[in-house]
């Protein structure tokens, strides 16, 4: 574990009983929440970064990477493999070309409309399809299957 700050230290050190009552508080917040280890640190990164906290935002940053070092090699192992960057590349081409405008005031009556035509149930059923592979992908560890017929043009 890294080094607390030394005014951490200090007030410890100056206030032995509030600083005991705060750690047996955060003690009993984490045992009896509903939220996981992983979401509460992903929690404490986002108020700490949102707050401006610097010296938290480190704290939280370090330990959120030093838990998770294992999945970030195997992500950036798997966004380097031939097949995953040819899909991105392709992708970010089509993200490019998209010339889209949010329209203020959209009602949901007015986007379920629009989810009535062929092109968007084309995109919806892509878009599951996709996460689909992604997430039976992360559970078997099995190659990817092309799911993108246009991809072998």
């Amino acid at each position: 574990m890294s080094e607390l700050p030394k005014k951490f230290k200090n007030f410890m050190e100056e206030h032995p009983a509030i600083a005991n009552a705060y750690e047996s508080l955060g003690t009993a917040v984490h045992a009896g929440g509903p939220l996981n280890d992983k979401t509460r640190s992903l929690i404490k990164l986002g108020i700490s970064a949102g707050a401006r906290l610097e010296g938290a935002l480190h704290s939280h940053t370090r330990k959120a990477l030093g838990d998770n070092v294992v999945t970030i090699l195997n992500t950036v192992k798997s966004l380097t493999q031939p097949d995953m960057l040819h899909s991105i590349n392709n992708a970010v081409k089509v993200y490019n070309k998209l010339d889209i405008e949010i329209e203020e005031n959209v009602s949901y009556f007015q986007l379920f409309k629009r989810m009535n035509t062929q092109e968007m149930r084309n995109g919806i059923a892509f878009g599951i399809k996709f996460l689909k592979s992604l997430a039976e992908q992360q559970y078997t560890n099995q190659p990817t299957k092309q799911f993108n017929k246009a991809q072998s043009n």
